[in-house]
């Protein structure tokens, strides 16, 4: 059997899903390149926008220049069938055939700042659930009745102490969160 998938949006969890439907959730616009993934068995999850196969391949549309001459459309042809396209790579669903056929050279990437890693603690009424060196998931717990809430949420690791508050469903009184993060 495959392995099962799940995907965060909007701080909601969401699945179990197989690939393939993962793959048509990613397609139709319900799974966004900022989402996080991970599959049963994973403790940390990726950014769907870093899973290799999970989003169709969109072709870079060429830019004209604005002082070269428009020139008529080249006449139609019969569309590649899909499983024969180049920009199709290898997947665990497809057969391994379709891997030989060469794909484009990827075109380069933009420059991005690099990626401070960083790490969490938990402070007054957090508990870890886990981290990625960039982002850290956790669960609020109020210091008073101790109640921890079922679901978790996901923040950007930052320099010094990132406050939440969440609302004690025991106590009915908004409490406070403190997650203290230091990046390398």
């Amino acid at each position: 059997m495959g392995d099962i998938y799940y995907f965060t949006h909007e701080d909601q969890r969401n699945g179990p899903y197989s690939a393939q439907e993962m793959r048509g959730l990613a397609a139709s616009g319900r799974i966004l390149r900022t989402d996080t993934v991970w599959k049963t068995g994973v403790v940390f999850g990726l950014q769907a926008g870093k899973i290799p196969n999970l989003f169709p391949v969109i072709p870079p549309s060429p830019e004209v220049p604005a002082s070269s001459p428009v020139l008529p459309a080249p006449a139609l042809t019969a569309p590649v069938p899909a499983e024969r396209h180049p920009a199709v790579e290898s997947s665990p669903d497809r057969p391994a055939d379709t891997a030989s056929v060469a794909s484009p050279a990827p075109a380069p990437p933009a420059y991005q700042m690099p990626v401070r890693k960083g790490t969490a603690r938990a402070g007054t009424g957090a508990v870890i659930v886990g981290q990625d060196g960039v982002n850290v998931k956790f669960r609020k717990k109020c210091t008073t009745c101790g109640y921890e809430g079922s679901s978790w949420q996901t923040i950007p690791i930052r320099n010094g102490t990132t406050r939440v508050s969440f609302f004690c469903l025991k106590c009915k009184r908004n409490r406070q969160v403190e997650v203290h993060g230091s990046l390398h």
